[in-house]
C-alpha cells in the first residue's frame, strides 16, 4: 500500500507539479486530523454514556434485588389462609 501511495505522488508532481502536490497531500493530512480528533471526542462521549449506563443498572439491579427480598420476607410473614367467604359473597 505504502508503495503504492509512493508512485501516485510521483505521478501526481509529474503532472501537476511538486508544489501542487504538496498542498494537496497537506490539505488531505488535515482533513484526516479533523476527521480523526472528531472520532476520538465520539469515542470518549460513546464511553462515558456507557459508563453512566452501567452505574444506572447496577443502581437498579440492587433495587430490584431488594424488591425480591422485600416480598419474600411478606409473603413469609402473611397469616395462613382462612376459612373467610370472599367480600363479595
Amino acid at each position: 500500500m505504502l508503495l503504492a501511495t509512493k508512485t501516485y505522488i510521483k505521478q501526481l508532481q509529474v503532472k501537476r507539479g511538486r508544489r501542487q502536490v504538496t498542498q494537496e497531500l497537506e490539505s488531505r493530512v488535515v482533513d484526516l486530523e479533523i476527521q480523526i480528533t472528531h472520532q476520538a471526542n465520539t469515542i470518549e462521549d460513546l464511553s462515558q454514556m456507557v459508563s453512566r449506563q452501567w452505574d444506572i443498572m447496577d443502581r437498579l439491579t440492587r433495587q430490584v434485588k431488594m424488591l425480591q427480598d422485600s416480598l419474600v420476607e411478606l409473603e413469609e410473614n402473611l397469616p395462613p389462609p382462612g376459612n373467610e367467604k370472599p367480600p363479595h359473597y
